[in-house]
């Protein structure tokens, strides 16, 4: 894909910035990813930021709100999107039944935000099979929150590769070959026939 996200939405995010002569941050810092189904129930989510706003699950459950309201005000795209709320850089995406959401400073670049959406989508794309949905993440959560673990820790930024943040979650060596998924119960049925034989 060439095109990083919708490039429309650029001027107005940068004509609503409240500081427009402060430089973009260097080195971004991502502040939470959050992963809510349509209905605004939280699926998953990831808070790196030690804002007020992000200290209880209470605040959390009204900021995830109050984000995906205003998400859902806007015009919806297939491509991903970019809001300012309270601050915060909003970049998201639609999936299916679920919204992913990666929050980062308003100072930050929006390119490099988006390249961490994009890349935390495409390893879901291929973790889930191809497909993003809310069966899928609670089914397989534990590559869900493995491939957070992978693009970034404490908020920063260390991948934005989908098929390396893919490969490293199911831990295959291989670089260019396909995801191989095998689940434990088919991994304890292949140790037990090899020891049976």
């Amino acid at each position: 894909k060439t095109s990083l996200y919708t490039l429309h939405s650029l001027p107005q995010v940068m004509s609503k910035r409240k500081n427009t002569s402060s430089a973009f941050e260097l080195a971004p810092q991502i502040q939470a990813v959050i992963i809510l189904d349509s209905n605004g129930n939280r699926l998953c989510a990831k808070y790196y930021s030690s804002l007020k706003q992000f200290k209880t699950k209470d605040s959390q459950t009204k900021f995830e709100a109050a984000v995906l309201a205003k998400a859902n005000r806007s015009v919806q795209r297939s491509d991903s999107d970019v809001l300012l709320y309270n601050d915060h850089l909003v970049l998201y995406i639609s999936s299916s039944n679920v919204k992913i959401f990666i929050i980062a400073s308003s100072s930050a670049n929006e390119l490099v935000i988006d390249s961490v959406l994009r890349g935390l989508e495409s390893a879901l794309n291929s973790l889930l099979k191809g497909s993003i949905d809310a069966r899928g993440i609670v089914d397989n959560m534990d590559y869900v929150l493995l491939a957070m673990d992978e693009l970034c820790e404490d908020g920063i930024i260390f991948e934005t590769s989908g098929d390396d943040i893919a490969h490293r979650v199911v831990m295959n060596s291989t670089a260019g070959g396909a995801v191989n998924q095998e689940t434990l119960y088919e991994a304890y049925q292949k140790a037990r026939d090899q020891w049976l034989r």
